[in-house]
């Protein structure tokens, strides 16, 4: 006589099978989608001179809230591509920025009015080492602030998302 017991309620074993898999490209479009919130801001903050790392915690909540709505389940390789996301979207959202206050720097200092696409025309003769080097000084910020974000959001969705409470859940219900 063979005797099995079952450590699992039906339910709870139907739910640790059926663990969805993260849709990898999705959840890179999606959070690239959901990104361009925060790169719109980004122009606008820098521009006034605001703390663009509230941005930078903004662009993490949206890029991982992207990856989730479409890639309907985040691991490590899901919070990587996260971070891709944002780096895209930031990367365009500073070349705006620049274009933007080339737009202004030619209104206040040669009262021209030129457009943001000439903006962007004008651009290439301003690159160098110098405009890198501003570029860097809000982007890492912003960065480092997307990451501590992306982890603290990784880590409660885990918590959260932890099948251990099945588990417990036995235990108790085997005691009594």
């Amino acid at each position: 006589n063979e005797e099995t017991i079952d450590l699992l309620c039906d339910d709870c074993f139907t739910s640790l099978t059926e663990t969805s898999y993260p849709v990898k490209s999705l959840g890179l479009l999606s959070a690239i989608v959901l990104c361009i919130f925060p790169a719109i801001v980004w122009p606008v903050l820098h521009d006034l001179g605001y703390p663009i790392i509230l941005d930078g915690i903004l662009f993490g909540i949206c890029s991982f809230k992207g990856f989730i709505l479409l890639g309907e389940n985040i691991d490590r390789k899901g919070l990587g591509l996260s971070f891709l996301a944002v780096v895209i979207t930031l990367s365009i959202a500073q070349l705006f920025a620049f274009a933007f206050e080339i737009t202004q720097v030619f209104q206040t200092n040669f009262k021209v009015t030129i457009s943001l696409s000439q903006g962007f025309a004008a651009l290439p003769d301003f690159w160098g080492a110098d405009l890198l080097g501003v570029a860097l000084t809000y982007i890492i910020p912003a960065l480092m602030f997307t990451l501590i974000t992306l982890f603290v959001l990784y880590r409660n969705y885990k918590k959260r998302h932890n099948h251990r409470h099945a588990f417990e859940k036995l235990t108790i219900d085997y005691e009594k």
